[in-house]
């Protein structure tokens, strides 16, 4: 059975992840001493590396669109639909964010402005990344015309691969 980890949130807060996943899962580590040690070097590892909040701390200049958190959400679920049509892996969606994510934490004041006044910025910033996750992480031929195709024509390939 496959897992979709955006879905059914209520279900997947209420009870342990094996439950979630297939009632005939075993525990998802063996020994417990040592899946407490992975887990504090992972979040220690997680400090060195954490970046601001970019959606909380960006203050549009007028009243116009800007992105919120639920865009973000409605894109990285739009990028899941797709990776699972394509039968890519549901890291590439998640390496695809975390670009995004990181990008954002960690340009100028102008730069993260222009990509969260509004929405179309952000999504073809999104896009893009999803186009380079899949570079990077799929073993299959995915043209940025295929993605603009993808995207209803909402994009161009060359505003893709710009």
């Amino acid at each position: 059975r496959k897992v979709y980890p955006h879905r059914n949130r209520a279900a997947a807060l209420s009870s342990p992840p094996w439950t979630v996943c297939s009632p005939d899962m075993h525990l998802l580590h063996p020994d417990p001493i040592q899946a407490a040690e992975t887990l504090a070097a992972l979040l220690e590892k997680e400090a060195v590396y954490a970046r601001g909040d970019y959606l909380a701390s960006f203050t549009p200049r007028d009243h116009g669109p800007r992105v919120s958190a639920n865009d973000r959400l409605m894109l990285v679920d739009w990028m899941y639909s797709v990776a699972d049509q394509c039968e890519f892996k549901r890291e590439t969606t998640a390496v695809a964010m975390e670009l995004v994510d990181r990008f954002l934490s960690s340009c100028p004041p102008k730069a993260s402005h222009f990509y969260l006044a509004e929405r179309e910025n952000f999504q073809l910033l999104a896009v893009a990344a999803f186009y380079v996750s899949v570079k990077t992480m799929e073993r299959v031929a995915f043209g940025s015309d295929l993605l603009a195709l993808v995207c209803n024509g909402a994009y161009t390939k060359e505003e893709i691969e710009r």
